[in-house]
């Protein structure tokens, strides 16, 4: 896992200075292109989590609802997911001229944002809060 986030940090700088210099210059526009491809390695890089929680006996014992960096990883998808989707249709949205709705969808994108860095911070305090509740011996 280490590898593959090493592997792909690499590939976001190349892709981040050929974008800066051929695409979409630095200091012109937004360079929504290494934000899709950052949301998407993020993405990636989560579900694989969830592939190896799911499918390895790591956590047989213990409650997901407890460990921290499940729900940061959780929050980190969905956060993602949802910047992936926007800035993925977002060329076509304003071409269409849907720039109430563009507007809108950046608002719930930033309530997502904050309600993700809230869930994030809240995290590890979910060892104290479900171990009574839920954890399992």
């Amino acid at each position: 896992m280490k590898r593959r986030i090493n592997i792909s940090i690499l590939l976001l700088y190349v892709l981040g200075i050929i974008d800066s210099l051929f695409l979409q210059p630095l200091t012109e526009i937004f360079q929504h292109y290494m934000l899709l491809y950052g949301s998407l390695v993020i993405i990636l890089l989560s579900i694989s989590f969830y592939y190896k929680v799911f499918t390895r006996n790591d956590y047989i014992n213990s409650n997901l609802l407890s460990i921290p960096y499940f729900w940061i990883i959780t929050m980190l998808f969905f956060y993602y997911s949802s910047t992936f989707l926007i800035w993925a249709s977002f060329s076509y949205l304003l071409k269409a001229d849907y720039r109430t709705f563009v507007m809108s969808l950046f608002d719930l994108n930033r309530l997502l944002a904050g309600v993700s860095y809230l869930v994030m911070g809240l995290a590890f305090y979910a060892p104290k809060v479900f171990r009574g509740k839920y954890f399992i011996t």
